[in-house]
């Protein structure tokens, strides 16, 4: 199999700005991922075609006849490349992170923390339904903000809902029944999907909790007075230091992201 990633200059929204292809040896596509400037996207393989996008009628032309015109970028890339778009593709479809709150249509449904009182725009995710269908949430920010901007929505790992944080705090949506059914912690600033093991480890300035596809699957011991910094994935292990103020340093830490115990670390309290 041959992997490529075209981009597409045009200005027309009907259209896809990046084409993702794998292809056989004699270069028809096998599974194609098309995204849009919107952030829709849409995909095909041989059993299934979404969002308007279908697998080639005739076999890929070689990359240099592509690249003839200027309107097209090709690269190769390698299959893992494109594997991390393919596992990608429902993610995008399901969601639009917006600028703001819609100025017509619906108005948009508020969540907070404590499930009570109103807010004012906070961050603004509009849910594609599986019946064509959309709807648009407003998640109350963390108190930790603008301290702590960190906004994000990622699958969560059973494939039914969708992990939202909104400058910090957590919320689990099921957007098929447009409501919030678990509200997670708050303070995360940042968010690794652990792929082989089907987590998403969220990161806190002093400690780490890992979402599996049945909840909390762990949560790490204090690694850190107050700060995180150099995360990185290595297999199953997560390494990054913490901040230590009272020695003026950052230590090493190492955690198994099989059962987030942890090695090092800048916090050795028993509180």
């Amino acid at each position: 199999m041959n992997y490529i990633r075209v981009k597409w200059i045009h200005a027309n929204p009907d259209d896809p700005i990046w084409l993702f292809s794998e292809i056989d040896e004699d270069r028809w596509e096998v599974r194609k991922v098309e995204i849009f400037k919107n952030g829709r996207t849409g995909f095909a393989n041989h059993e299934e075609s979404v969002g308007g996008t279908f697998l080639g009628k005739v076999p890929i032309p070689p990359l240099a006849e592509i690249a003839a015109d200027p309107q097209f970028e090709p690269v190769l890339i390698t299959a893992e490349e494109f594997n991390e778009v393919w596992a990608k593709r429902q993610e995008r479809r399901r969601f639009e992170v917006l600028p703001g709150l819609p100025t017509s249509g619906p108005v948009a449904e508020s969540f907070s923390a404590t499930g009570q009182g109103k807010h004012r725009e906070g961050y603004v995710v509009r849910f594609l339904q599986k019946n064509g269908e959309s709807w648009v949430g407003n998640f109350q920010r963390g108190i930790g903000y603008p301290a702590s901007p960190f906004n994000c929505v990622l699958e969560h790992p059973d494939g039914v809902h969708l992990i939202v944080i909104s400058a910090g705090q957590g919320y689990v949506v099921d957007p098929e029944n447009r409501n919030v059914v678990e509200v997670l912690g708050n303070w995360y600033e940042t968010a690794h999907r652990i792929t082989e093991l089907n987590l998403i480890v969220l990161g806190t300035p002093i400690d780490l909790v890992a979402i599996g596809s049945q909840g909390r699957v762990w949560q790490t011991k204090r690694v850190s007075w107050d700060g995180m910094r150099n995360l990185a994935v290595t297999g199953c292990e997560l390494r990054g230091e913490g901040c230590d103020p009272l020695n003026e340093c950052w230590k090493s830490f190492c955690v198994d992201l099989r059962t987030g115990d942890v090695k090092g670390g800048a916090y050795n309290e028993p509180f």
